[in-house]
């Protein structure tokens, strides 16, 4: 169902033959616990700790000192970042990048800015931003997305886990990948969460025109939890939430299964967490 990872060779931009000499570094602003809109970057910010444990690392600035780091690229070269001095990774942003490298469950949200295309003009993956900084999300590692002509990320917000960081490589150095999140959300619950009458917990990860849905892809079979995107945007807006259906997306929302006997779920929202 799912793109995989052939290598364990940890990708960068040179690979795709792609150039992102123009694209900004970090924009060194600061991403608040609650926002009430979209900025016009496509900033999705919200609160440090999750629903059982699952974590998206985005706090105030004041939680985060700007501090050395140890980084390992995927050539096995040790670097030392330090995000109070060093140019190129040097702000709040950087910080919170490099931390949710060194635990496991931290993932970051950010905002599919784009899909980028190789030298030979076929789509290789997708261009992520995380509150301006921006990162490369492979075709191999898109999960729901790995085909974007069944399922585009372009402009959604997005869950994320970093691969990994080039330092030699500044501007084109940050990898990350889709699948670490939503299975963290599906494998910790088991699929009998997922019957009817249960309220689990389940990642948002696209929204469906068509069907008026927002979407939460699933596995054995069943392609995906469909959620009423009205009743969704009506859950965000009593939270003081955007309720742009690209806005709920990369964020895990509580849900009640309504049924299970169909090839795709159907379920209601009941919570937002952010």
């Amino acid at each position: 169902m799912y793109g995989k990872n052939t290598s364990n060779r940890a990708f960068n931009y040179a690979d795709f033959g792609m150039d992102m000499k123009d694209e900004p570094m970090q924009s060194g602003r600061t991403a608040s616990v609650r926002i009430q809109k979209s900025s016009p970057t496509g900033v999705c910010a919200g609160e440090k700790i999750m629903a059982f444990g699952m974590k998206f690392n985005v706090p105030e600035e004041k939680d985060y000192h700007l501090r050395r780091f140890s980084v390992m690229n995927p050539e096995s070269e040790l670097f030392e970042i330090d995000t109070a001095s060093d140019p190129n990774f040097k702000g709040p942003v950087w910080t919170r990048i490099l931390a949710s490298m060194q635990r496991k469950d931290d993932f970051l949200r950010g905002r599919v800015w784009e899909a980028m295309m190789n030298k030979q003009n076929r789509f290789c993956g997708y261009k992520v931003s995380i509150d301006g900084v921006m990162a490369f999300l492979p075709l191999s590692r898109a999960c729901w997305f790995h085909n974007n002509l069944y399922h585009d990320a372009s402009r959604k917000c997005i869950a994320v886990k970093v691969v990994s960081i080039d330092p030699k490589r500044p501007r084109t150095s940050l990898v990350v990948e889709a699948e670490s999140p939503w299975r963290y959300v599906v494998k910790s619950q088991g699929e009998s969460a997922f019957s009817a009458g249960q309220t689990p917990y389940a990642l948002a990860m696209d929204f469906d025109k068509a069907r008026g849905g927002l979407v939460f892809p699933l596995v054995s079979g069943k392609k995906a939890i469909i959620c009423p995107l009205e009743q969704a945007q009506t859950v965000a807006r009593r939270k003081g939430f955007p309720d742009a259906p690209d806005f709920l997306t990369g964020c895990c929302w509580r849900i009640r299964i309504i049924s299970n006997t169909e090839p795709v779920l159907q379920a209601e929202p009941l919570d937002i967490l952010l």
